[in-house]
């Protein structure tokens, strides 16, 4: 990494992998380009709805580690 940056790892499910790069092709840019610029408006794309599938997907993966 250089200077300034950090990484993120998200370990998900290939369609969702798949589809991220998708939408990043599509649109034209790098997905490292995306999720740097869907971060300033993360505030408002994280609604309650989001939250609740979040933590449900986070609830679904321990019980599998387990």
């Amino acid at each position: 990494m250089t200077a300034g940056r950090k990484a993120i790892h998200a370990s998900v499910p290939c369609d969702v992998h798949d589809t991220w790069h998708d939408v990043a092709a599509e649109s034209g840019c790098s997905l490292s380009a995306l999720v740097v610029a869907l971060a300033d408006d993360l505030g408002v794309v994280v609604t309650d709805a989001v939250v609740r599938r979040a933590r449900r997907i986070d609830a679904s993966n321990r019980r599998r580690r387990q």
